[in-house]
């Protein structure tokens, strides 16, 4: 059993009553849910409304697959997550843990019946355990953050909680910017003799705030020491290709940096650090930060993936004696706007600007469809379990219903798109 599930609510404030409002000709919901209702993988579209006037314009549109759930009231506040009606209904319904369920979202019109079984085919193929729809964007993307970075990050050991919220943004040029907190971070001096100091584990002092021995200045340097005894494998295979100047100067391993930070490898004479990272550090906005902080103290930081030293560590040892014999291009601070901002490339090296043609870029989720198992949702709470698989779409179905002018744009897609025309939308 395959079902599509499209979550409405007549709550919304921006635009009232947005999910039946007129675009195009049609109200928003239909779009989706005549997509939905077309797709030959799909066996049941379930509209999930607390609504009885969007209600009552879903059961208008006659559509055979097409049935309504009355969904808690408490799942359908401002504040309510998506993730919390989708358990709502799999906690009521019959549908067996093996079941695929498709989370559509109303609010992305400019889903196709053909998107939907293209991605349907492609998560069949693809081994996947979930799978989301994205575009592909091309734009340089860098994040910014307004905090002097030469104040010591955000404890230094003081035994106090850090107050300074670090704020930050993602954005790109001529795109939105996304704001936010990175978590705060304590340390109870109590508590600190004791601390252990393991790889990758981190653990909490009273208050409940994570400790990271990476900002834990008075102990930076018996971390460091213990890091030497708990090199990963990854770790160890690059020094043994660059310890003892083979690489024609000296590289040290687990250095401390002003107290502040640990860099796996450093060569002082060249200002070099690299860093090597599993997974975990993808897209951290606390590594982006250290890196400035790098950075703005005269070193260059060289960062691998685990898989990099493991598949290719001769690409990697070559990558680092160009390295060695490149003068250093320090980042410059962007003019103060109510505050000092630095910046720094989150998905491509500014020394080597790519041209755009030949630029990969990243891949945005664009809220429209999702596909996971009745069972992995259950377990997770979660749209998505890994291991997880994309399914690109056209640029143009990034676009979601959330705003007046997001309105505008859509609907005049739509008609340049000629939505009205086709055959599954009459």
């Amino acid at each position: 059993m395959n079902t599509a599930f499209i979550p409405v609510r007549g709550g919304s404030k921006s635009i009232p009553l947005k999910n039946i409002k007129l675009l195009n000709g049609k109200p928003l919901v239909w779009w989706t849910a005549k997509a939905a209702n077309d797709a030959e993988c799909i066996d049941r579209v379930v509209i999930a409304t607390d609504s009885n006037e969007i209600k009552e314009v879903v059961l208008s549109f006659n559509l055979p697959k097409v049935e309504v759930y009355d969904r808690d009231p408490k799942n359908a506040s401002d504040t309510a997550s998506t993730e919390s009606v989708m358990l709502e209904y799999l906690e009521k319904s019959d549908l067996k843990e093996e079941d695929l369920f498709f989370l559509i979202q109303a609010t992305s019109p400019m889903l196709k019946t053909e998107h939907i079984e293209g991605m349907y085919e492609a998560f069949l193929k693809s081994g996947a355990e979930s799978m989301f729809t994205g575009v592909r964007e091309k734009q340089f993307h860098w994040c910014a953050t307004h905090v002097d970075m030469n104040i010591c990050p955000p404890c230094g050991g003081s035994g106090t909680e850090c107050h300074r919220g670090v704020s930050f943004a993602l954005f790109s040029p001529h795109g939105g910017m996304h704001e936010g907190k990175p978590e705060l971070r304590s340390v109870n001096n109590s508590e600190s003799a004791n601390l252990p100091s393991l790889r990758g584990k981190c653990p909490q002092d009273k208050g409940g705030y994570k400790i990271n021995h990476r900002y834990y200045a008075p102990y930076i340097k018996e971390f460091a020491r213990n890091m030497r005894k708990e090199m990963t494998s990854q770790e160890v295979k690059l020094w043994q290709n660059i310890r003892k100047e083979k690489l024609g100067v000296k590289f040290r391993r687990q250095v401390s940096i002003n107290s502040k930070y640990i860099a796996d490898f450093a060569c002082l004479e060249k200002k070099i650090i690299i860093e090597i990272d599993g997974g975990q550090h993808c897209n951290s906005f606390e590594d982006v930060q250290r890196t400035f902080y790098l950075e703005k103290e005269g070193f260059r930081v060289v960062r691998f993936w685990n898989n990099d030293i493991d598949d290719n560590l001769k690409g990697c040892i070559q990558f680092l004696k160009k390295e060695i014999d490149t003068p250093l291009c320090r980042f410059a601070a962007l003019p103060p706007q109510g505050g000092q901002m630095f910046v720094a490339p989150v998905n491509y090296d500014f020394r080597n600007r790519p041209r755009r043609q030949e630029f990969e870029g990243l891949i945005a989720e664009n809220g429209a469809c999702y596909i996971n198992s009745v069972g992995n949702i259950k377990r997770d709470k979660c749209r998505l379990t890994e291991k997880i698989a994309a399914y690109e779409l056209p640029s143009y179905t990034a676009y979601e219903i959330d705003e007046e002018v997001d309105w505008i744009i859509v609907e005049t897609l739509m008609e340049k798109l000629s939505y009205s025309k086709r055959s599954s939308c009459v």
